[in-house]
């Protein structure tokens, strides 16, 4: 059992691992985002495991925003260790293609039996621009990625379903 500690220094944020009989620092952990804030994180229970899932900013400018979510969990060799990452929200506003797009990622299964598997539900809104600015001419198109647990690399696999 662990206990984690945060803090925040600039556009960073660190974590410390340690053990919850001991006191010891097991491991550690630097995420920093490219500018504007720290990185967000949130921890979900699992059957066999809990995941430290950190949201990080994956790109950012004029008019655009994207992050992403990456999972982690303490490996065999007591390192902590990135085991999935996926685009998670964002929008571009439009750009030379005159179309804003919007999306985001749903995990779906995040506890699915014996945390063997995660669906990730991906949505995106795409809309034209008219001149005065309304949108119009709006798709919404969506797909599901099936993730399973690899043993041997200690990370969730892409499976084509």
């Amino acid at each position: 059992e662990l206990r984690v500690l945060s803090n925040t220094f600039s556009t960073g944020r660190n974590f410390i691992f340690l053990d919850n009989k001991t006191g010891d620092t097991v491991t550690t952990l630097s995420v920093e985002n490219i500018n504007i804030e720290p990185p967000f994180y949130s921890i979900l229970v699992g059957h066999k495991h809990d995941w430290l899932v950190v949201r990080r900013i994956e790109s950012s400018g004029t008019a655009i925003l994207h992050y992403a979510d990456d999972w982690y969990i303490l490996g065999r060799s007591g390192n902590i260790k990135k085991v999935l990452s996926y685009p998670s929200i964002g929008y571009n506003d439009a750009d030379g293609s005159g179309k804003n797009k919007f999306f985001g990622a749903e995990v779906l299964s995040e506890n699915s039996a014996d945390d063997l598997a995660v669906d990730i539900k991906y949505s995106e809104r795409n809309c034209a621009v008219s001149e005065d600015g309304s949108e119009t001419d709006c798709s919404e198109p969506s797909h599901i990625d099936h993730y399973v647990w690899d043993d041997n690399k200690e990370e969730f696999v892409l499976k084509n379903l």
